[in-house]
């Protein structure tokens, strides 16, 4: 009788963490989503490059973006004077955030070797 109970309050706290976590990774995705949006609403790309990674005017930003709090920082303040500024009025602090979460999601570029194309033959 206590090894059936002892399943099933294993079988329900599985489900509540399950649930959680797919709620956890759906909202994830959605964020992901939208900031990958705004990133080309806002043009970002044309100095930060398609994928974050620079090439342009702009530094590099992802895969690996700064503190989130130094990210809002900077693009609310640019130190550069060729970088607009964007008040929380055009870009409202959860859409930055998404932007930022976006960034994290960029995986690295890959290595040389690792390209087929670029092996020594």
């Amino acid at each position: 009788m206590k090894i059936i109970a002892i399943f099933f309050v294993t079988l329900a706290i599985t489900l509540v963490l399950d649930t959680d976590h797919a709620k956890g990774q759906s909202e994830e995705s959605h964020n992901t989503a939208h900031g990958k949006r705004l990133w080309l609403k806002y043009n970002c790309f044309a100095c930060h490059g398609t994928d974050g990674h620079g090439g342009g005017a702009g530094p590099k930003i992802a895969p690996h973006p700064i503190a989130l709090a130094a990210f809002v920082a900077i693009v609310r303040h640019p130190r550069q004077s060729n970088m607009p500024m964007f008040s929380s009025k055009l870009l409202p602090d959860e859409d930055l955030r998404d932007i930022w979460i976006y960034m994290k999601t960029i995986p690295e570029n890959p290595l040389p070797a690792s390209i087929p194309l670029l092996e020594d033959r």
